[in-house]
């Protein structure tokens, strides 16, 4: 069962639904469900009607911001090809925090109450969150 849908038409003219299937899992067009992990940890308190608005605007800032995520790839691509880089492991976690952030700045823009729903509802799990991300965003470019 499908707890909210929505029809999405990204800056580079891809038109597709977003369904949050429950509080844990989300489909974007025709890809799979997968797991909202990082909804699940940062949404934590909210209330339910906000819940669901800042996870539609999260999945949609995967696809508007991926440029973002290519241009922060491209110098571990191209350092790796020169033997520079140690771990891909590290690399790959970059990867997917800088997308998780960018997609976050995404909903940040675009929800005009978004410092106003953490206000009263920041939980450490959000901080705590946000801090191991920036830390794995930095590791691939001095590891």
């Amino acid at each position: 069962m499908v707890m909210h849908q929505r029809r999405v038409r990204s800056w580079h003219g891809v038109e597709f639904d977003i369904k949050i299937i429950n509080q844990n899992w989300a489909k974007l067009g025709i890809l799979p469900p997968h797991p909202q992990l990082v909804n699940l940890i940062i949404r934590k308190g909210l209330e339910r009607n906000k819940n669901i608005q800042m996870q539609i605007l999260h999945e949609f800032g995967h696809v508007q911001t991926f440029p973002f995520v290519f241009l922060y790839y491209l110098p571990l691509y191209l350092s790796a090809k020169l033997g520079n880089i140690n771990n891909w492991f590290v690399a790959t976690l970059g990867l997917f925090f800088f997308w998780e952030m960018v997609a976050e700045i995404y909903v940040f823009f675009k929800d005009e109450n978004y410092i106003n729903a953490y206000i009263n509802n920041l939980s450490l799990y959000t901080v705590f969150f946000w801090v191991i991300a920036v830390i794995f965003i930095v590791l691939p470019f001095v590891w």
